[in-house]
């Protein structure tokens, strides 16, 4: 039998891979990298413009206003920096 509701509706993943978490990792972020930077940017933009989105008239309009300001925060170094932690975990 089982003992907990996670254990009954079969949540529980006793055996994750090397790299679960990657949140553990962008979590310790800093700005000392470029990762890192593009990191608390795109929070930043996430927080001032996605209820800007949402209550738009013209969402189309206000959605490609927030995907400029985001890309313009270089999501790619984020990214590149979590892809090169991912591959340090998985031991590649």
């Amino acid at each position: 039998g089982v003992t907990t509701y996670p254990e009954m509706i079969g949540s529980v993943n006793e055996h994750n891979a090397p790299w679960f978490p990657m949140y553990s990792y962008s979590n310790s972020m800093t700005t000392a990298t470029k990762g890192g930077v593009a990191w608390v940017k795109m929070g930043e933009v996430k927080h001032e413009w996605l209820p800007k989105v949402v209550m738009a008239k013209d969402f189309d309009s206000s959605w490609a206003d927030y995907m400029k300001k985001y890309n313009s925060c270089k999501p790619e170094d984020f990214l590149a920096e979590m892809q090169a932690e991912l591959l340090r975990r998985a031991g590649k």
